[in-house]
């Protein structure tokens, strides 16, 4: 675990390094909302902020932030980092880096596609006891067995964006799809340009 995290955090600081030689453009602040499974979970019971008795739907409680630079009018080298209460209410946090792009640009309006690799850890389900169903998922345990962990190589990341003329905040709201564990996390929040638009 200690590997895998050193070298994913060793990744996500050059990656900071090399955005601030190009200067920041914005910072988003998102409340996350809601938990969409792809399937019905095992271990719906042990989620008390379930809205299904099957586990498939449930609110989040916690944030994010996001770091953004456009290095075209199109394309942006983004930074994404978590915390919040996981299906269990237990600690967890996710780190992301991508590459974006605009598939819309008119006028305040944006609708950008990113995807690049995420780094996932979170309190280790076996606290929870001996119904926790570990099988449905492809997590990594540490050695103490307190923590449970995943690097993603791939995670599609989709935000729609609305910045007023002439103005620095606008809203926004994302869309996040976990392809292994198949689980889509859905929040929204507020941008704020450190720069003038382009």
């Amino acid at each position: 675990m200690i590997r895998v995290k050193t070298t994913f955090i060793l990744f996500v600081f050059l990656f900071f390094s090399g955005i601030q030689l190009l200067a920041q453009e914005e910072i988003g602040i998102y409340v996350c909302g809601i938990t969409v499974h792809g399937y019905k979970d095992p271990n719906a019971h042990l989620m008390p902020c379930k809205l299904t008795n099957n586990g498939v739907l449930l609110l989040n409680f916690g944030g994010a932030a996001h770091y953004k630079k456009y290095f075209t009018p199109r394309f942006s080298l983004d930074a994404i980092q978590t915390m919040q209460a996981d299906c269990a209410l237990l600690f967890s946090s996710g780190t992301a880096v991508a590459v974006g792009y605009d598939i819309v640009h008119y006028k305040g309006h944006r609708v950008i596609f990113a995807i690049g690799p995420g780094f996932y850890i979170r309190q280790s389900w076996k606290r929870l006891g001996d119904t926790y169903d570990s099988s449905q998922y492809d997590f990594n345990v540490s050695k103490n067995e307190k923590w449970e962990y995943m690097f993603v190589p791939v995670v599609p990341h989709l935000e729609y964006k609305y910045v007023p003329e002439n103005s620095r905040f606008g809203f926004t709201c994302y869309f996040i799809f976990d392809p292994i564990e198949q689980i889509y996390n859905i929040g929204a929040g507020i941008t704020y340009l450190l720069k003038n638009k382009q």
